[in-house]
């Protein structure tokens, strides 16, 4: 009897509560929250040097009215590979739940870094970026391609346009495409790609 007392698993004399699932998932989210609060760079006002390629693209996809900083111009290259993982990475149904709750989390408590941009807004902000960097982006030009061709969202579809022209010579080989899309009942697009095979022509030229 002595032994079943002290026993937890076998007493009855001294029943251990057990935890509440809701608790438990409440603490496993608080947990969650702190840690990546934690781990997330906060947001500034304008970009610094110290900021990195996918950082800095997830703030300007935030801040789709803010031009693109110099410092793609200054990074080159170097910055191409992560602009053109963002011009074909796909977002699956989990991932835009995520990002709904993470929204939700960042107006709630007033956490703008948060704040989960769109994948069609890092889309856009990727090929604003390339666009910046001009010429020197020549070798994102077949990603910039297929990922024009496979466009379903209207703004960075146009930001992808611009970016074609404003690499100029080495995005000839997507004059077709761009033939293509100067024709249809969007104005912008029209004229957007109709400067863009200008750009290029006069590239060749030169």
């Amino acid at each position: 009897m002595i032994d079943s007392a002290l026993n937890p698993r076998t007493s009855t004399a001294f029943p251990v509560p057990r935890q509440s699932p809701v608790l438990r998932l409440l603490g496993f989210s608080f947990v969650a929250m702190a840690v990546a609060v934690a781990f997330v760079r906060l947001s500034t006002s304008s970009p610094s040097s110290e900021w990195i390629p996918e950082t800095l693209l997830r703030h300007e996809a935030s801040h789709p009215q803010v031009a693109p900083s110099e410092l793609w111009r200054d990074w080159g290259t170097n910055a191409l590979p992560p602009l053109c993982l963002s011009l074909t990475t796909k977002e699956s149904s989990a991932a835009r739940r995520f990002r709904s709750v993470s929204s939700w989390l960042a107006f709630r408590l007033d956490l703008p870094q948060l704040n989960r941009p769109a994948p069609e807004a890092l889309r856009a902000a990727a090929a604003n970026a390339l666009g910046s960097i001009g010429p020197t982006a020549a070798l994102a030009v077949e990603t910039l391609t297929t990922a024009l061709r496979q466009e379903t969202d209207r703004q960075a579809r146009l930001e992808e346009i611009k970016a074609l022209g404003q690499i100029r010579r080495a995005a000839s080989s997507a004059m077709h495409l761009l033939e293509q899309l100067r024709h249809g009942d969007d104005e912008e697009q029209i004229r957007l790609a109709r400067e863009a095979v200008e750009e290029i022509e006069l590239a060749d030229h030169r």
